[in-house]
């Protein structure tokens, strides 16, 4: 499940509190390698469309916070 706070141009904020990657790291007992996973995808994801665009992810789920929280910005003026 996905909550979004802010989606503008310059911003997203979303809340993600089910993720079916962690459900099955958490099983296997390799929260770790699904940390390294969360901490590198998401930003050479988002980078692959646009290279200067920040992404942010102080809480996630591996790291056993009740959600991940993205905080995606981009400049303005393209």
């Amino acid at each position: 499940m996905k909550k979004r706070t802010v989606f503008t141009d310059e911003k997203l904020v979303s809340y993600t509190y089910l993720c079916p990657y962690e459900r099955l790291w958490r099983s296997r007992g390799c929260n770790d390698v699904g940390l390294l996973y969360c901490q590198n995808f998401h930003h050479a994801f988002w980078q692959t469309y646009r290279p200067d665009i920040d992404v942010q992810i102080p809480e996630i789920l591996t790291k056993d916070d009740p959600h991940c929280l993205f905080v995606v910005t981009q400049p303005g003026d393209r």
